[in-house]
């Protein structure tokens, strides 16, 4: 029976612990991309930029972060994506969150609420209404509703 040397059984956990680093980065990046590339993500995110109260406060360019895994908000399945996504302008940050859901092919964002960093209160700045109309009496007063909270 031959015994491996001690340097060498070293260097074995060496290379296997870089190659498991890299293998978890590269997986968690894939997963990250997979889950911005739904139209549920881009969605959202195009509602954000386009909502002057919101784009105002947080100041452009409006980009997002990488999602948080571990939240157990954010939830992907076949027919329904909650998800919290970070995002930064030059003025502020905050969490985006959004609820949308799938008939067929296509997604529909139902609602997205924004909670900026160091308040407690999300505020609604997009609401589907139940037929199916874009409810805006929430969008009137945003700006001010994210600078009192």
């Amino acid at each position: 029976m031959g015994f491996t040397s001690l340097p060498t059984l070293g260097k074995i956990a060496v290379y296997g612990g870089v190659l498991s680093a890299f293998g978890s980065g590269y997986f968690y990046k894939r997963i990250q991309e997979k889950l911005a590339s739904g139209s549920y993500y881009s969605q959202s995110m195009k509602i954000l930029r386009q909502h002057p109260g919101a784009a105002e406060i947080l100041g452009h360019p409006i980009r997002s972060k990488f999602l948080d895994l571990g939240d157990k908000f954010n939830v992907v399945s076949a027919t329904e994506a909650n998800i919290a996504i970070p995002v930064k302008g030059k003025n502020r940050k905050g969490t985006l969150y959004t609820w949308s859901t799938r008939q067929g092919e296509d997604w529909e964002v139902k609602k997205i609420q924004l909670k900026l960093k160091d308040t407690e209160n999300k505020v609604t700045i997009f609401s589907v209404g139940t037929h199916g109309q874009e409810e805006d009496g929430d969008n009137q007063d945003t700006s001010a509703e994210l600078l009192e909270s």
